[in-house]
């Protein structure tokens, strides 16, 4: 048998209770290549089957498997990973004990079958109450959370500590702390979750839940959340098996992962379709003719003035003059570049530029 060692936490750390916890097990000695995955049932990996996916070690937290590692390369026997330090898994004293845990292929002796298990030396952590104002690690997890909606890794972590932050002094009074959050302010993941609540309650006029801007997010922008909805983070690269669905990538090509970008025109669509706004607004109506021409039944003008109305009072509680009406309806008909505003829109831009061109010595229009 091989022999599992679990590197990284070390024996007698602490951890806030919220915090990622890098996982590192170093599998060596003879056997390596015989390692098989979680359980017994897991798909074929090894080259002699056909490798389909990473082998893969269970983590156990006193007992209760939390997640599962990857290995990095096919037999290295160097397996990596996160888990979410959840206190709801430490003991009365707050310890937890934890444990690698892997099959190898199915072994035959003296006609007996059995399946050979694998378990790394136990490593035991301690998951402590974050201490917001006197811990720099509590304060910078909790502040990832609040304003990305996702914690930090443990590297992400150490690197934002600073020595100033370790002082001892109050830490929301501290410069290098409050620098720190504010740059944090300035991240897309942030922007994102703006964008959700501002996009929401303009739309609906209705603040959204907690609940309701984590659903978003995940629905529209991806964040990695290192497997922490309950699926495997199969390729290590940070984003779980059900978010890499959603988004159409693959889970075991680690360079194939879902953009953060936020997808604000297909918010905004299923927002606008959903119950949410119809409930409050009614169905969305149409706001400029089709390709195929105006529908002379239709007033567009007045639908597009009604939905400025929704918006601009939604947003600012009160209603716009009717100038702003006239403005806004107009602003939506060049939105599409079929309209004739579009259209005069473009004309105008242009003549602007000539006259721009003109007034600057340029020729105008003979030149």
């Amino acid at each position: 048998m091989p022999v599992a060692k679990l590197k990284n936490p070390a024996f007698g750390e602490e951890y806030p209770d919220g915090q990622f916890v890098d996982l590192r097990v170093e599998v060596t000695g003879s056997g390596v290549d015989r390692l098989w995955g979680p359980g017994s049932n897991s798909p074929a990996v090894s080259p002699n089957f056909g490798q389909v996916q990473p082998r893969r070690m269970n983590i156990l937290a006193n007992g209760q498997i939390v997640t599962t590692i990857v290995e990095t390369n096919w037999n290295t026997g160097i397996f990596t990973g996160q888990w979410f330090c959840d206190a709801d898994y430490a003991g009365a004293d707050g310890k937890v004990d934890l444990l690698g845990s892997i099959v190898m292929e199915d072994l035959t002796v003296d006609l007996v079958p059995f399946t050979p298990t694998l378990l790394t030396d136990v490593v035991t952590i301690s998951v402590t109450e974050p201490n917001l104002s006197g811990s720099p690690e509590s304060a910078i997890n909790q502040t990832y959370q609040d304003l990305l909606g996702y914690s930090p890794s443990e590297q992400e972590l150490n690197i934002a500590v600073s020595s100033n932050m370790k002082n001892g002094s109050y830490l929301f009074e501290n410069d290098d702390y409050l620098e720190w959050a504010a740059e944090l302010s300035e991240r897309d993941s942030f922007q994102n979750i703006v964008d959700a609540v501002a996009g929401h309650h303009i739309m609906t006029g209705l603040w959204p839940s907690a609940s309701r801007v984590e659903e978003i997010i995940n629905t529209y922008s991806a964040i990695p959340n290192f497997g922490s909805d309950g699926s495997a983070d199969i390729d290590g690269d940070g984003f779980s098996l059900l978010q890499e669905r959603t988004f159409g990538t693959d889970d075991d090509d680690p360079a194939d992962f879902p953009p953060n970008v936020f997808q604000v025109d297909r918010f905004i669509d299923d927002t606008l379709e959903s119950g949410e706004y119809t409930d409050v607004h009614g169905v969305m109506k149409v706001l400029t003719p089709p390709q195929s021409g105006s529908d002379r039944f239709v007033n567009y003008d007045a639908n597009r003035r009604e939905f400025v109305r929704i918006t601009f009072s939604n947003k600012y509680g009160t209603n716009p003059t009717v100038t702003q009406e006239v403005q806004g309806s107009y602003r939506i008909s060049v939105f599409d570049p079929n309209s004739q505003e579009a259209k005069d829109d473009q004309q105008r831009q242009m003549m602007q530029q000539i006259a721009m061109y003109s007034n600057f010595g340029f020729g105008g229009i003979g030149g």
